[in-house]
């Protein structure tokens, strides 16, 4: 059975930093090589915050207890989740003349730091979800576990697995 849900900023970041639009447009404009201006990337950064201030979801969480494997329930309960409306903006380059070869793709996952702030927060409100009932004592997590980010992590070993990771997952396990 698969889950999914939806959640802005009051769900899981009630007090979410200072934007700073025109710094991130500035910023996103010099990772993609000034290919598209400041000013244009400002126009679409802050309709894209004021949709975000306005209650639009910027948070998506599956929940489901067949780990996409096909299987059939099981007694894993894995969750992953991830922002709808980063901030960041990466690029596409040709990076061959053969025409088979694959585009340079860059991402640039987290250049805004926001966008990981947003990311810890949805970390954060994703485990909270085994202390509720009723799971509550009755599942354990094993990614990415109490050994790897600790139960009371600071931001900055939140934001470490997030970066390595980049997978979002998180895996329980127990009877349910």
């Amino acid at each position: 059975m698969v889950y999914v849900t939806y959640g802005s900023f009051p769900d899981f970041l009630p007090n979410p930093s200072a934007a700073n639009v025109s710094g991130w447009a500035s910023t996103v404009s010099n990772a993609v090589n000034n290919s598209i201006s400041a000013a244009s990337f400002g126009r679409l950064l802050q309709i894209q915050h004021d949709l975000l201030e306005d209650g639009v979801p910027d948070a998506e969480t599956i929940i489901g207890t067949t780990m996409n494997f096909g299987l059939g329930p099981s007694g894993f309960l894995a969750s992953a989740f991830w922002l709808l409306m980063p901030f960041s903006r990466g690029n596409v380059h040709i990076g061959s003349s053969n025409p088979l070869a694959y585009p340079r793709i860059n991402p640039n996952y987290f250049l805004i730091d926001f966008d990981l702030e947003v990311q810890i927060a949805i970390a954060k409100w994703t485990r909270k979800l085994s202390e509720t009932e009723p799971l509550v004592g009755s599942v354990a997590e094993i990614s990415p576990g109490f050994e790897v980010v600790p139960e009371n992590a600071t931001d900055a070993v939140w934001g470490d697995w997030i970066k390595s990771s980049c997978m979002f997952l998180f895996v329980l396990a127990g009877v349910y």
